[in-house]
């Protein structure tokens, strides 16, 4: 508040934690389909955010994806580059992924915590190839620049062994 050239008032902390909820509200969702709860290991929360503008009739959102980690709540990043995921606690240990329907429950599981745009179409949405599982995170009419694969390379008992994100493959 300073910084728009008044000066603080002692109350203003407990004015603002007062207040806040005037402004900006939050709502949270556990993500409890049968999918997410397979195929992650933590418990999967879908955030709400909204800021309330001075001008306008309609509020700002944003959208955030979060994990329950023991005791901290831990967000999960919407791939934004070519990379490995190192972390791949995300996924149960139980999950083994060996069959086509497997993979439809992953790719379901994805479709909720990563979701792609709802004008996002795709002919495949996942490609089997020896150890690795390939999943379509959407290909657009808009071009290449809005598709993304996440590649999944298992062991022999389907374990999974590493997760990268390629963004604009090349579509076969």
């Amino acid at each position: 508040m300073s910084s728009l050239g008044q000066s603080h008032q002692s109350d203003d902390e407990e004015f603002v934690r007062k207040h806040q909820f005037d402004v900006v509200n939050i709502n949270c969702e556990r993500v409890d389909d049968y999918a997410v709860t397979r195929v992650f290991l933590n418990p999967i929360y879908h955030f709400t955010v909204s800021i309330k503008e001075g001008y306008g009739q309609t509020p700002y959102w944003g959208n955030l994806i979060a994990a329950r980690v023991g005791d901290e709540l831990v967000p999960i990043p919407r791939p934004v580059r070519d990379g490995t995921y190192s972390d791949l606690r995300m996924f149960s240990p139980d999950l083994k992924l060996t069959s086509q329907d497997v993979a439809e429950t992953l790719q379901r599981a994805l479709d909720l915590v990563f979701p792609t745009a709802p004008d996002n179409k795709w002919t495949d949405k996942f490609r089997h190839n020896g150890n690795q599982w390939t999943f379509v995170r959407g290909r657009s009419f808009i071009g290449p620049a809005s598709q993304g694969e996440f590649v999944l390379t298992t062991d022999d008992k389907g374990t999974i062994m590493e997760v990268k994100y390629v963004r604009s493959p090349t579509i076969p």
